[in-house]
């Protein structure tokens, strides 16, 4: 009597661990705005980094929001004045103009990030 009372609690489980291992797995979708460039080598992102992307038509989102290419370093400042070691990912456009990517860099730089993750694709 007891064992046939464990088969539907061990089923749901079951359901639940399933459940969890495809929830998981769902990563966010990258906007449709932004080519990421190809790569061979890189390690996948852990933890749960700020966000930047860099967009071919000049627009930064910052953590999900819109920032003006002088407000930046303003906001970068209040990011790692909370958390210096705050990982900061950049998904920057394949097409992007280099000395764009690289005057966000140095904007980082001079906030204080040294924590840097630039997305790629395989």
């Amino acid at each position: 009597m007891g064992e046939q009372a464990l088969i539907p609690f061990i089923n749901i489980i079951f359901l639940l661990m399933v459940f969890f291992v495809v929830v998981g797995r769902i990563e966010s979708t990258p906007d449709k705005n932004l080519e990421i460039p190809h790569s061979s080598i890189g390690q996948a992102i852990t933890g749960k980094p700020i966000i930047m992307e860099l967009q071919r038509e000049g627009i930064i989102i910052l953590d999900g929001k819109t920032v003006q290419r002088e407000g930046l370093y303003a906001s970068l400042q209040l990011i790692f004045m909370a958390d210096r070691d705050n990982p900061l990912t950049i998904k920057s456009d394949r097409n992007l103009p280099a000395d764009y990517l690289l005057s966000a860099l140095y904007l980082i730089k001079r906030a204080g990030g040294h924590n840097i993750t630039l997305v790629t694709e395989r």
